[in-house]
């Protein structure tokens, strides 16, 4: 949040390694508790959703499979951005992992999550067309058409299109900032002008909690008949204002 008002620079490039490694050590220590705790003996950890926003989003996609691309981050930080500025504010975060010896290990992917919804997430260099076509399980990216901190274009409808597995879903929110799906505007904790904030952020989540529940119960449980919640007909019985939201399905030949 201070990064976002001008008052720290970006966060530890060492974080960026660090936030899908704590899925892994939260699923470790669940697994071990399960031994002792009869109460969570009935999760399935070897099946797991996650979901996450913003660098959140970059999260759940590198724990999901996505792969960070060190050679595409020195084409786009080192070369592309110094012959072409970008406007694109994320940019600053996602170069940051260079800063980070060539000898660590980007290898951050647990197997045991099976579905990943990203909002908003940061994508376009830290993974690159490579880092996205690795992905082989079901994804859903949501992003914001009026988002100025992850730009829906390079960073979410761009990278959809270099998914190369039939389960992968891009939704896009008219009106949708990059604090849409964080809380209620008067509450939370990134207080930024309302100008950016956009639209009251409560009237999305009643949406975004009804597509990643449809989501996880079609690629979790394996519910079929949820496919009729992740279509285009349901999203248009919502109420529209003052965000419209549109769904598109990757569709590839089965292999």
């Amino acid at each position: 949040g201070r990064f976002l008002q001008g008052l720290e620079g970006p966060p530890n490039p060492a974080e960026l390694l660090h936030r899908p490694q704590d899925i892994t050590a939260v699923l470790d220590e669940l697994q071990r508790l399960t031994s002792t705790r009869s109460d969570l003996q009935q999760l399935n950890l070897q099946s797991v959703g996650v979901l996450g926003q913003s660098l959140g989003g970059y999260t759940v996609l590198a724990a999901a499979g996505a792969e960070l691309d060190r050679e595409n981050l020195q084409q786009e930080c080192e070369v592309t951005l110094a012959e072409r500025p970008s406007v694109n504010l994320s940019q600053l975060i996602q170069c940051q992992i260079l800063e980070l010896p060539e000898t660590m290990s980007l290898a951050v992917q647990d197997e045991r999550v099976t579905a990943a919804v990203a909002l908003n997430p940061v994508t376009s260099s830290l993974f690159g067309e490579d880092g996205l076509s690795q992905m082989q399980q079901p994804v859903m990216i949501v992003g914001g058409t009026d988002d100025y901190f992850a730009p829906i274009v390079p960073e979410q409808i761009i990278p959809f299109t270099w998914f190369e597995h039939l389960e992968s879903y891009l939704v896009i929110v008219e009106g949708g900032t990059h604090f849409s799906f964080l809380g209620s505007a008067d509450q939370g904790p990134l207080p930024v002008p309302e100008s950016f904030i956009g639209p009251d952020p409560a009237l999305s989540r009643p949406q975004i909690r009804g597509l990643s529940l449809a989501f996880f119960n079609r690629y979790l449980q394996g519910q079929r008949d949820q496919n009729i919640y992740l279509s285009q007909t349901y999203m248009d019985s919502w109420e529209q204002d003052p965000f419209r939201f549109n769904i598109i399905q990757n569709f590839f030949d089965e292999p």
